[in-house]
């Protein structure tokens, strides 16, 4: 899982997402999906919130240029 990219990882997210609701699996492949799920969530979530950090600090880096 570490090898995927952010848009791999939310499409992998939405195939275990559209497996699940399907409901016509047995316990264990919906445990294992539904942890898999929840770790990409997390991966996802993570790269969203490194990718916002970087936009507000080169906004902020953008801002502290024009007014000097």
């Amino acid at each position: 899982m570490e090898e995927l990219n952010y848009e791999q990882a939310v499409q992998r997210l939405e195939a275990i997402v559209q497996k699940l609701e399907g409901g016509h699996l047995p316990l264990e492949e919906m445990m294992a999906l539904y942890e898999e799920g929840s770790a990409l969530a997390v991966k996802c979530a993570k790269q969203l919130d490194a990718a916002q950090l970087k936009i507000t600090e080169l906004a902020e880096k953008g801002e502290a240029s024009a007014d000097a």
